[in-house]
């Protein structure tokens, strides 16, 4: 009988395969966390002085705002004006705003609100523009006869005024160069 074919088995032996690279993000994200906790760490064991300086950092990251004229962040810092004359404000606000000819159509738009920062002026616009027409950045006649009346009450208060405004989110389909963003 012939004698059955040898077979020598060869196996190969190989590293394990590629991971790719996971691992480094994972680390990555570690060294990121560990590097954020001691600056907070670092942060409230310093002195207020380096507080406040990293604080005023983080508010205005350019240091220009002095210069733009967003330097008032409306903490109530500089309010000259005790709580209780702030709520004398606005009664005598709402008392001029009731002597307007076009009460009837401003009152639900206009909201005062005593804060802790001091006295608030809401002027919400309705959809057919109280204030502002649509698309424009100037008063209409109403809003001015409001500012006007504002300016008048507000102009004999120590206190410093701080404005803030935005736009509505409804698109605007005048000029092509001209949107919500650069109104």
């Amino acid at each position: 009988m012939p004698t059955p074919p040898i077979i020598i088995i060869k196996k190969k032996k190989s590293h394990a395969g590629h991971h790719g690279g996971a691992w480094k993000v994972a680390y990555a994200d570690f060294v990121t966390a560990m590097m954020a906790l001691f600056i907070v760490l670092w942060l409230l064991s310093s002195s207020a002085k380096v507080q406040q300086a990293v604080g005023g950092y983080f508010r205005d990251p350019s240091g220009k705002a002095m210069q733009t004229g967003t330097g008032l962040t409306g903490t109530g810092e500089n309010l000259l004006l005790a709580k209780q004359d702030m709520g004398k404000l606005k009664a005598e606000l709402q008392k001029s705003i009731q002597k307007m000819n076009d009460l009837d159509k401003l009152k639900k738009n206009i909201e005062m609100t005593v804060t802790a920062e001091g006295l608030r002026i809401e002027l919400l616009e309705s959809e057919k523009g109280t204030f502002f027409d649509s698309g424009s950045s100037v008063l209409n006649h109403s809003g001015q006869e409001m500012l006007a009346l504002l300016a008048a009450e507000l102009g004999q208060v120590p206190n410093h005024v701080s404005l803030e405004g935005h736009t509505d989110a409804k698109p605007f389909t005048g000029k092509a160069s001209y949107s919500n963003w650069e109104l």
